[in-house]
């Protein structure tokens, strides 16, 4: 049974991911805005006389757009679970808990059952397939994964020379704070170094105790996951071949973190 709501939503993200405003995809299928915006709605479907030239214009098949067959199905290739080359393959856990192409899950060593690497950050890594596309997430320890096929867009990073920082963290077992925004500020997109310090990241969350920054990030070829003691420095640059912990190869993009 098709579902206006998420066939509209389908034909919006794939318009905007294509940088074409209503207007534009209107006037290129001849009809007006407001038909247009009818259908991103959910209050109509497209004609079935335009859905060739619709799925050619936004470079997809008939059955992708109206969400059907295994296209329109969300499965996880691979899910692990772990740090480093340390990892835990709960690629079946993940996919059993899929409802109406939709995923929510804690990540935490509870819910996994098992603690891959004691003492560590640990990293649920998660790859999709869709469309002949690969899609990767990273959500951290002790949050929530959240994903649904609808969230299969358009990359955030595809250019090799950048680095997108998933998170970090500075601290100890005393206590821990996140500094993923204050490490992205003092770095470029193309990476750079940073003294890790209390004065760097303006404040002690572990007073009196050595603590240690770690880092997770990724350009379009893999995630990397560094850790520098305090008072330590650390480089983060793309294509980190030594640190690398997952290799995406080529094609792979990144969903969401």
């Amino acid at each position: 049974m098709l579902q206006p709501i998420k066939v509209g939503h389908r034909i919006s993200v794939l318009r905007e991911e294509k940088e074409l405003n209503q207007a534009d995809l209107a006037g290129i299928l001849g009809v007006n805005e407001e038909e247009l915006e009818n259908w991103e709605s959910g209050d109509k479907l497209p004609p079935t006389e335009l859905l060739p030239k619709l799925a050619v214009m936004l470079e997809c098949t008939i059955d992708y757009l109206l969400l059907m067959g295994d296209s329109s199905t969300l499965k996880i290739k691979e899910a692990y679970y772990g740090v480093n080359q340390t990892y835990l393959n709960c690629t079946a856990r993940v996919n059993s808990k899929i409802v109406n192409n939709e995923v929510t899950i804690p990540v935490n060593n509870g819910y996994f059952a098992a603690d891959p690497v004691p003492g560590a950050d640990k990293v649920l890594a998660v790859t999709i397939e869709n469309e002949g596309r690969r899609y990767a997430a990273f959500v951290p320890e002790g949050t929530k994964l959240n994903l649904s096929l609808d969230m299969l867009t358009k990359p955030i990073l595809s250019n090799p020379d950048f680095i997108y920082i998933l998170y970090a963290y500075y601290g100890s077992w005393g206590g821990r704070m996140d500094v993923k925004e204050t490490l992205a500020s003092l770095i470029s997109v193309k990476g750079g170094t940073v003294n890790v310090s209390n004065e760097t990241f303006g404040n002690d969350p572990s007073p009196n105790i050595r603590k240690q920054l770690t880092v997770v990030y990724c350009d379009n070829k893999g995630m990397y996951i560094r850790n520098a003691k305090e008072n330590e420095v650390i480089t983060l640059i793309p294509d980190d071949a030594i640190n690398r912990a997952i290799d995406f190869g080529q094609e792979t993009m990144l969903l969401a973190v």
